[in-house]
């Protein structure tokens, strides 16, 4: 009884969605495009400009919006690269020795209070 109040619970959640499915995509993609511009601008309005706006919006009406925005825009150098590419292959080394052992990984909780694990099986 209690699993048939579930699935009644879960249809009636997808018939009353708020938005329709394509303004849902809409709104992630923008969030996708608009939001590292938006971080890259307040990094920089804070640590090179002071938190002063108005001199970083003198800075792109000086160097235009395009050119302004990719002198901004930091820049990867070798060593960043490098940094991130040992952190991978460390994560990576480090995957099959769980798998091998046996261990449980726990992500965070989600909203619905449901915690994911995966669980390794040793090969035996």
């Amino acid at each position: 009884m209690v699993t048939e109040e579930a699935e009644s619970m879960k249809k009636k959640k997808k018939e009353e969605m708020v938005h329709s499915p394509i303004l849902t995509y809409l709104s992630v993609i923008t969030l996708l495009s608009t939001c590292p511009p938006f971080v890259i601008l307040l990094w920089y309005t804070m640590v090179h400009q002071d938190g002063s706006m108005l001199n970083t919006f003198n800075y792109l009406k000086e160097h235009g919006v395009e050119e302004g925005f990719v002198n901004i825009r930091p820049t990867a150098t070798y060593r960043c690269c490098m940094e991130h590419h040992c952190l991978l292959c460390t994560f990576r080394s480090c995957t099959p020795a769980l798998v091998y052992l046996g261990k449980e990984l726990r992500a965070q909780c989600l909203p619905l209070a449901i915690s994911p694990s995966i669980r390794y099986q040793t090969l035996s």
